[in-house]
């Protein structure tokens, strides 16, 4: 696509202003000079000026470098006359040739069955349903098929044909089909006010008020490109940092999840002390613990209860003895009561 033309209109017409200064070149379309709208072609815009047309390359549908969907919607009718200066075609997150990140959505601040406890928001189902903050995402994918038995086909085994009806002769998925749906809910939230800066808030699904008043609000909320699924990944096995014994951290690391002060509140109140300990031994910075895992995995048995301490506990009493506090670790008997002193 050549944008040469957009630039050359920008870069001549186009005055920055503090509204529109996060705004890339390439995302807007002003308008040279004085000049009679006619029509919208495929990524064209046709103007008229003293008998001759001009044609402004518009960018339609195109990938980005972080996949994500580059499109320029014309905002003048045919038939109309337009200014210099004025705005042809608004580009991502813009409105009237001024910058637009986010939304004004409705909040209540509030955990809703538990989930994300103590910094958690219900938001409008209107977001959902409208469309709000849904993006389009284009990715290419490339195949290679040998030459051999191998061919390219919608006749898939195993499924059953109301499945394959979006798909083509060649197993690809045809133009403006539905690849996801959604289902709304029986009942709307009611939102009633109760005091000021709070509501009382009614379950739609069972009718029922909600035991306290929450408060509700209209924040600016945008929408950052990051996506679950380039984020989560499962460790089996990795390096780990020579300090602490720590697994690394990142997903390009091969590291573990990261377990927090909140994480392992998390896992109290649900009673996985297994889980817990697992987390903390095992899966993390217990050297001997850990060997003692794979060896057990390999050729099987129990695996056996770590009875000394990981190896960030050892590294955090030398760092209070290095401050001339001394920090002891003993073992109390259940049946004699002894204390037996453990080496941190």
């Amino acid at each position: 696509m050549a944008r040469g033309n957009i630039y050359a209109a920008l870069k001549h017409n186009w005055t920055p202003t503090p509204q529109n200064l996060g705004i890339q070149e390439e995302q807007v379309v002003p308008a040279r000079y004085r000049q009679e709208f006619l029509t919208i072609a495929w990524e064209q815009v046709h103007l008229r000026s003293n008998g001759d047309t001009l044609r402004i390359p518009l960018v339609m549908y195109q990938r980005s470098n972080k996949n994500t969907c580059m499109h320029q919607k014309p905002q003048v009718r045919r038939g109309k006359c337009i200014k210099k200066g004025q705005i042809l075609a608004y580009g991502a997150a813009t409105v009237g040739g001024e910058l637009a990140l986010g939304k004004n959505v409705l909040v209540a601040y509030m955990p809703w069955e538990g989930y994300n406890f103590e910094d958690a928001v219900l938001i409008s189902e209107r977001l959902v349903y409208e469309d709000i903050y849904t993006s389009f995402h284009i990715r290419k994918y490339e195949i290679q098929i040998n030459q051999g038995p191998e061919r390219v086909t919608n006749e898939i085994p195993h499924l059953e044909v109301h499945l394959l009806r979006n798909l083509d002769k060649n197993g690809i998925v045809m133009l403006g089909s539905w690849v996801e749906n959604s289902k709304q809910t029986a009942n709307p939230w009611i939102f009633e006010p109760e005091s000021p800066g709070k509501s009382r808030i009614f379950d739609g699904r069972t009718g029922d008020p909600f035991e306290q008043s929450v408060i509700i609000g209209k924040p600016y909320i945008l929408k950052l490109i990051h996506q679950v699924d380039d984020k989560i990944h499962g460790r089996s096995s990795g390096r780990y940092s020579r300090l602490t014994q720590q697994p690394l951290k990142g997903r390009a690391k091969k590291g573990g999840q990261r377990v927090g002060e909140m994480e392992v509140w998390a896992l109290e109140g649900f009673g996985v002390a297994y889980i817990l300990q697992e987390m903390l031994t095992y899966k993390s910075d217990h050297i001997r613990a850990r060997q003692e895992v794979l060896g057990t995995i390999i050729f099987g048995g129990r695996i056996p209860t770590p009875e000394d301490a990981p190896e960030s506990f050892r590294l955090f009493v030398r760092e209070l003895r290095s401050l001339a506090l001394e920090l002891n670790h003993f073992l109390v008997s259940e049946k004699t009561f002894q204390l037996n002193r453990k080496e941190a």
